[in-house]
């Protein structure tokens, strides 16, 4: 197999979180386990080789470039096979077109750049070019590091072969129905497998003596154009998987896809349409369904006793978009906002007939082909009890310890799964001591609209989310002050498949009176917005905003502020970095901005730098916004017990989706207010403040919700801000109302979830 550059590797490109050196790996449950890919058939018309030559400038011919959509879908798995229905022009012989073909073999190099290993080779056109063309395919395969199967240049070439892949043996055969009325000379008919269900079972019993593991056999079969599937293909199906031998079937050469199913407990992919093509090209003969294909990937595993399974297939749907001749990956590209609306509504009408004929097997999002048959994994429960004693906060970094990215493919925390992260003896924390951390946890690559749930190693995952995702690809932070569970450690639960980065602000350690690290909650208070000034604060540039003696922060005796950022106006996707003011800039960030003009929250707990102010850096121009909500004790300030931080397991407060404890959706404009004392986890009496995360859900407009001491007058200050029909969270330090409430004002008509994770001494 060819060294590989990996899936989630090159989506990093796009991914704004900073990604520094390597992270602690999360603890994980190891199975051996190979991923393949599939793909539909190659049919080089005239129209694609005119335009392979005009990407090579007239000189060459360089179809590389019509392949970039799948790329990073082929390249991530560990073995690739294409369909090359058309064969290669002779050496020093014309090319050819329909109905007789000869490409170019620069076709080879292009399938070769998307990070296929191998190519079935038989098709009704095999013998286009005669015996020449057969052998200038096969030697053109063999020069670019391909392996084929159909073909053969000697009698040799017929008899199966077996590849190690990653410690599978792994055997490939093709064959195909005919040669369009073609003959090949006497005495050569070897040089094309042809359909025959007695020496397919022997050629695959063959190939298991030799030492095959597992079987795939490619068909080119079916009836032009009939998505359906005929009598014909079900029968060879039946006797091909009852025979024990054959492990997968894979089909060709309807030019539509055809459904998948499992045959005698063997997975049957009956067709999958054209991968490059320039069908239907105006041809009243094929559908626009022609236009359509699909890269079906899916898993082998190595059970416990040695023997094999098979993953239930994926299908990642592809388009050929004929004005350049580009096999389009649908749901990348439908993910994209930058995707031009005439584009976006052919690839959607493309996905409407695809997922008529293989819907179930088209996910909903993006997520690596590892996940095909990952199954939903649960972290350990030992009953675990959070330590509740009352702590004081010790401000560290922030420093990341923690990013999945940095296994590439391997760490994607995959849909339904769990990973367990430590924290004690990471990044600051020490390995023994500490009760609680203060988190920005970063969803990075969200497979599809979901939530992510943070919560102590060794409890029941609970009702409660960290963050929300409302799109595929999507790139979102939270801060999460969350206990710290068995082991030091946390769990990280995706609902809908992301990539994790955890940076780590502080801990916190169980204290008596103390003068440092009381967090000292306030009345919400703007202490920055550069839109008052008209200045933006200018892309890869800093800004140093002075905190203390600002915002209900002392001048002095204040360690570190408890701010919520806001971003407004980037320019493009982004991110923002807040430190200490006079230390050097971490490879960390506190806010990610999806695209221009998004508005993005995210609360921040940063100690105070040189002068009592604080850092900001913003990777694009935009405006920043900064609202305190508190500040944490230093060692000058006075002793007291009050401003200590008790943590809670994460439990739900609030949902206005429900009938209590306040029912219904909040009217734009509307306020509600809620006692928290005495409700999950916080005390009837003695609590002064609530650590909370706020969730607005699915907002009528654009706008923001803010958040108070109840019975005090609405402050000028934000603290989550949302799009029409977005779901997005953020956390927040509330100091609670003489009642013990805290106020909730939306701008524009929301749902409301508050969690609570713990509560500061009175």
């Amino acid at each position: 197999m060819r060294t590989r550059h990996g899936w989630a590797a090159l989506l990093l490109i796009g991914a704004l979180v900073p990604l520094t050196g390597p992270a602690p790996a999360a603890a994980a449950v190891g199975r051996e386990r190979i991923t393949m890919a599939f793909s539909g058939d190659v049919l080089v018309h005239r129209p694609i080789i005119d335009r392979a030559l005009a990407n090579g400038g007239g000189r060459t011919h360089d179809f590389a470039p019509m392949f970039d959509g799948i790329r990073p879908l082929v390249s991530a798995v560990d073995l690739g096979v294409c369909h090359l229905e058309t064969p290669v022009a002779p050496p020093g012989e014309p090319l050819s077109y329909h109905p007789i073909y000869g490409v170019p073999r620069e076709i080879v190099d292009g399938i070769a750049s998307a990070g296929y290993d191998r190519c079935s080779t038989a098709s009704n056109h095999s013998a286009d070019r005669g015996v020449t063309g057969i052998d200038a395919t096969v030697t053109a395969l063999e020069q670019a590091g391909l392996g084929n199967s159909g073909m053969a240049r000697t009698p040799a070439e017929t008899e199966p072969t077996v590849v190690d892949v990653r410690g599978v043996r792994v055997s490939h055969l093709a064959y195909t129905y005919g040669l369009n009325g073609l003959v090949l000379p006497a005495g050569q008919e070897w040089r094309v497998r042809l359909l025959d269900p007695d020496r397919i079972v022997a050629d695959a019993r063959l190939a298991k003596d030799r030492g095959a593991e597992y079987v795939v056999v490619s068909l080119h079969w079916g009836n032009e154009t009939d998505w359906r599937i005929t009598a014909a293909q079900r029968a060879l199906a039946e006797v091909l998987t009852a025979s024990g031998a054959v492990d997968l079937i894979v089909g060709h050469h309807v030019h539509v896809l055809q459904p998948i199913e499992q045959v005698n407990g063997v997975w049957v992919v009956y067709g999958l349409s054209n991968l490059l093509s320039n069908l239907p090209g105006g041809s009243e003969r094929f559908p626009p369904s022609a236009q359509d294909g699909a890269v079906v990937t899916l898993s082998v595993t190595r059970r416990a006793d040695g023997t094999l399974a098979t993953g239930r297939p994926v299908v990642h749907p592809t388009w050929v978009d004929h004005e350049r001749y580009l096999v389009r990956s649908v749901l990348d590209d439908l993910a994209d906002p930058a995707t031009p609306a005439g584009l976006r509504g052919a690839l959607t009408e493309s996905l409407a007939r695809t997922r008529a004929v293989v819907g179930a097997y088209v996910p909903d999002g993006i997520v690596p082909p590892r996940c095909a048959d990952e199954p939903s994994t649960a972290a350990p429960v030992t009953g675990f009890t959070v330590d509740a004693s009352p702590s004081r906060f010790v401000p560290v970094g922030p420093a990341r310890i923690y990013d999945s990215r940095a296994a590439g493919d391997d760490g994607y925390v995959c849909p339904g799964a769990t990973v367990t992260v430590p924290v004690a003896g990471q990044g600051g924390v020490p390995p023994v001591g500490a009760t609680a951390a203060v988190l920005n946890v970063t969803a990075v690559d969200a497979g599809r609209a979901g939530f992510v749930t943070v919560w102590p190693a060794g409890q029941v995952r609970p009702t409660a989310s960290s963050l929300n995702l409302t799109r595929p690809g999507q790139v979102r932070p939270n801060l999460v002050i969350v206990p710290l569970g068995e082991g030091g450690a946390i769990n990280v639960h995706a609902q809908s498949g992301v990539h994790v980065a955890v940076d780590v602000a502080g801990w916190f350690a169980p204290s008596g009176a103390t003068a440092e690290g009381r967090i000292v909650a306030v009345d919400p208070s703007r202490v920055l917005d550069t839109r008052t000034v008209g200045r933006a604060v200018t892309g890869q540039s800093s800004i140093d905003v002075p905190v203390a003696g600002h915002g209900g922060v002392p001048a002095t005796g204040a360690a570190a502020v408890v701010v919520n950022l806001t971003a407004t106006d980037a320019t493009a996707a982004g991110f923002v970095t807040a430190w200490p003011a006079g230390a050097a800039r971490p490879g960390t960030s506190a806010i990610n901005v999806a695209g221009p003009g998004e508005v993005a929250a995210n609360l921040a707990v940063v100690p105070l730098g040189a002068g009592g102010a604080v850092s900001l850096y913003t990777h694009v121009t935009m405006h920043l916004v900064a609202d305190v909500v508190g500040y944490v004790t230093g060692p000058d300030a006075s002793v007291a017990t009050a401003g200590r931080f008790v943590p809670v397991a994460p439990a739900r407060a609030l949902d206005t989706r429900q009938p209590s404890p306040l029912p219904g959706r909040i009217a734009a404009g509307g306020e509600v207010r809620l006692v928290h004392a005495g409700r999950a986890g916080v005390p009837a009496t003695g609590a002064a403040a609530a650590v909370l995360n706020v969730t607005a859900v699915d907002a009528s407009a654009a706008g923001y919700v803010t958040v108070y001491p109840g019975g005090t007058a609405r402050p000028l200050a934000s603290t989550v801000n949302v799009a029409a029909g977005d779901t997005r969270p953020n956390a927040t330090v509330m100091r609670l109302g003489d009642d013990g409430s805290v106020a909730y004002y939306a701008l524009s008509g929301a749902d409301l979830v508050v969690d609570v994770t713990g509560w500061l001494t009175g």
